[in-house]
This record gives structure tokens, sequence and C-alpha cells, in this order.
């Protein structure tokens, strides 16, 4: 059985690609995420607000500010809740800027007919159509053989794939944004569950469900 445990953060601004670093905070202080390296947890991407270079930020980089929203999303076996409950009222250092989590809250993973990953990606695939083939290859494996659909999100003046990236030190990653529909909710618990691809200690192949409606 598998649970979101979700942390309040109190921070300013971080590095808006931001995964690496967060995930070598993290394991610096708890050793079993650095042994697990994503095989079985997920560090998902903290959400916040989105601050381009320039345009009144001073820190000369894209950065994420930490708002009130923002989490700390771990999904996780349930044999590691109580050592990741531990790390609540901890502070990290992320660059040089400090976050503190507190507040820990632990949740099921709801089904659903549609999940939204934010990004998936595969070492040694880098192109929309790969990927999606590989995603469909790791379906079949977990049994799910419906007749579902999958579509990556398109820029809307180009029409062109939207692409997401993954700094590991200095070598980037390219993956993409992925919704999969039409699903079952025991299904859609299951890709929750193990996820898809590559990197999911890094924020990659985690999915969450997605109301809107996708054509």
């Amino acid at each position: 059985m598998y649970l979101d445990v979700c942390f309040k953060l109190q921070g300013d601004f971080i590095a808006l690609n931001h995964n690496y670093q967060l995930w070598e905070a993290l394991a610096e202080k708890f050793a079993f995420l650095k042994y697990d390296e994503g095989k079985t947890i997920g560090i998902d991407s903290i959400n916040g607000k989105a601050m381009k270079s320039g345009n009144g930020n001073s820190k000369g980089l894209d950065t994420l500010e930490i708002t009130s929203r923002s989490i700390l999303r771990i999904r996780t076996p349930i044999q590691h809740i109580n050592p990741l409950l531990e790390m609540a009222d901890s502070q990290f250092k992320i660059d040089d800027d400090f976050l503190e989590i507190y507040n820990p809250h632990v949740y099921p993973l709801n089904p659903s007919w549609a999940l939204w990953g934010r990004m998936v990606a595969y070492r040694g695939i880098m192109d929309p159509e790969g990927v999606k083939e590989a995603v469909e290859i790791e379906l079949k494996n977990m049994g799910i053989t419906s007749d579902i659909k999958m579509k990556i999100p398109t820029y809307e003046d180009s029409g062109a794939p939207k692409l997401s990236f993954l700094m590991i030190q200095d070598k980037k990653i390219v993956g993409f944004p992925l919704y999969i529909v039409e699903l079952s909710n025991e299904d859609s618990v299951k890709i929750q569950t193990y996820g898809v691809g590559d990197f999911r200690h890094l924020g990659c192949g985690i999915f969450l469900p997605e109301a809107k409606k996708i054509s």
C-alpha cells in the first residue's frame, strides 16, 4: 500500500529546477532515501509561484517562490511512513536557500479517470513518441491493457509537444508532461502507486488526479 506524505513549507525562494538538490538535501539527513534512489519512493516537485529571471527577480535565475500553498509531497510504501514523519520540523539547505518542513499529513491515493504527470523521462529516450511507447510497455507490465489514452500537451503557437527539463548537476534530462485518461479506478491507483519512467526520486513519473476535461 502506498500513501502520500505531504509537508507544509516555510521559506522564501528556491531554484525552479530544484529536484536534484532537494533529493540530495533530504538524502543527506535520511539515508534510506539515498539508498532507495526512486526504486520505491517518489519525491514530487515542490509547487509554488514560478518567477523567471529578470522582471524584478533579483536572483538572476528562474526561481520558485514558496507560498502558503507550497507542499513537499513524498509518495511512499506504508512501511516508510514513520521515518518520513520524523522529518517534520527539519530545515534543509537547497543551494543557498533554506526550507523548513512542518505539519505533515498522510493521504491515500485517490482513484481518478484521468491522471497528470508533470514530467515523464527515460534514460536514452528523448522523443515524445518513444516516451509514449515506453509508457505503454510499462502499463502492460502492470497488467493495464484496457483502452486508455495518453496525451502529451502541445504549445499553442507551434503545436509542438511541450518539454520538461531536469538538471542533474550540469546534465540536462529531457522529458514530457503526460495525461493518461479513461482509466478504471483500479488502474489509476496502480499508476499512481508505481509510476512510470526513471528518476522518481527527482520528481519524474509521479501522477496526480486531473479534474479538467482532456480533449
